[in-house]
């Protein structure tokens, strides 16, 4: 690329809703009266969950200049899919980057992957990066010879209850961008795990993200949930919550006033 191209490209990555749109593809979810395998696949547009997501994102990055974000949220808003698009946008846009998932169970590890292997298979034929592996563990974005990307997107489980130290499969190299999904439903003490992948995950540029569905009480998350939502905390962890009703798909219209004001 000339100089031109290059502000270009930068300018065009950098604007999330724009890009999401002309490069990134995601199943639609499917209708009613369809069936699963039926489903397209269509342009990644951020809902409103998403958008609010993604603001609060961008903010916390320009005052800390890194992510840390902790999701609790409902089914099927999509928020797993944003911060999947977010972590694939970079791995496929920068060089020496690693974005990590770490989920708990290997299905729902496989699932979440499966995602980002959509996307790179959908990504534009012109700007589709050199691939040095793709497995059902990770996607290496590199040349034979090491003059590609040398980026990775990788997965691991947590909280199968396998390990007390399972944490230590993420330590043998940095993460830029780590995705934990479903952490209330980690099983066992995970504090190990935690650690060990918190501790790949350090400077300036770097995003932490953990979301979840709800879990009742108790286990990691919860403990976690508390420090950070505490009115004494003084850490970089910012704690975000969309409650169900948000998302139209689960909200029924009132049939009348007289029945709104009656409820």
């Amino acid at each position: 690329m000339d100089q031109v191209d290059q502000k270009e490209w930068s300018e065009f990555i950098e604007d999330y809703p724009l890009y999401f749109k002309t490069c990134i593809r995601i199943k639609e979810y499917a209708r009613e009266d369809e069936e699963q395998n039926s489903r397209r696949m269509i342009p990644f547009e951020m809902n409103q969950a998403q958008m609010i997501t993604h603001l609060v994102a961008e903010k916390q990055l320009r005052d800390i200049g890194m992510v840390r974000i902790c999701v609790l949220k409902a089914r099927r808003m999509g928020l797993s899919t944003y911060i999947q698009a977010r972590g694939f946008r970079y791995c496929i846009t920068r060089m020496n980057h690693h974005t990590h998932i770490c989920a708990h169970h290997s299905t729902a590890s496989s699932h979440i992957f499966e995602m980002a292997r959509q996307m790179d298979a959908h990504y534009p034929v012109a700007l589709k990066q050199k691939k040095k592996a793709s497995n059902k563990q990770e996607l290496i974005y590199d040349t034979k010879d090491g003059k590609g990307l040398s980026s990775r997107y990788s997965i691991s489980t947590a909280g199968e209850g396998k390990s007390k130290d399972a944490g230590a499969s993420t330590r043998s190299g940095d993460i830029d961008f780590l995705h934990s999904s479903e952490v209330a439903f980690w099983l066992g003490d995970v504090s190990n795990f935690v650690d060990g992948m918190f501790e790949t995950v350090l400077g300036k540029g770097t995003e932490n993200w953990m979301e979840t569905t709800a879990n009742g009480i108790g286990g990691y998350y919860h403990t976690f949930y508390k420090k950070i939502t505490d009115k004494d905390y003084e850490g970089d962890w910012i704690f975000l919550f969309f409650p169900p009703y948000i998302y139209p798909k689960y909200r029924i219209e009132f049939e009348s006033e007289e029945e709104k004001e009656a409820f």
